[in-house]
């Protein structure tokens, strides 16, 4: 989950907290609709966040900036990258050292161009994906 509010951007547990006071600026299940076409999706399935519209036939997000006239679109991509840039750094503060890879979990029904389509964001982000996992066998293993 992404929330927007003013110029900061907010991640995770910090993002929950924009829930019902900015809903119009917080992207949730993003995840859910990375690597598909507009056309396939539901883009009311988004309770309580901005719902996605279609720009170029890919999934992207009307985003108001601080002035409240200015709009900015986003894509899935986009906000794929912007999250695991956030997580990467995350990592790196708690670790004290760069992280430089990760293996990445899935849901159980991503199909193959989902999968490449996460992989190409981490990337973006400078993240080396190692393996990819269904979230299932992830929770299994841990």
């Amino acid at each position: 989950m992404l929330s927007w509010l003013d110029s900061e951007e907010c991640h995770r547990i910090q993002a929950k907290s924009h829930l019902v006071r900015n809903a119009k600026n917080k992207v949730a299940y993003f995840r859910d609709f990375i690597g598909k076409k507009y056309s396939k999706i539901n883009p009311t399935n988004s309770d309580n966040s901005a719902h996605q519209i279609e720009i170029d036939g890919v999934p992207s997000d009307n985003l108001q900036q601080v002035d409240e006239e200015t709009v900015s679109t986003v894509t899935i991509t986009e906000l794929t990258t912007r999250h695991l840039i956030q997580l990467t750094d995350s990592g790196s503060d708690f670790l004290g050292c760069k992280v430089t890879g990760a293996v990445i979990t899935i849901l159980t029904q991503f199909s193959n161009t989902q999968k490449e389509a996460l992989v190409a964001p981490a990337k973006s982000a400078e993240l080396e994906v190692w393996q990819t996992i269904n979230e299932q066998v992830a929770g299994i293993l841990a």
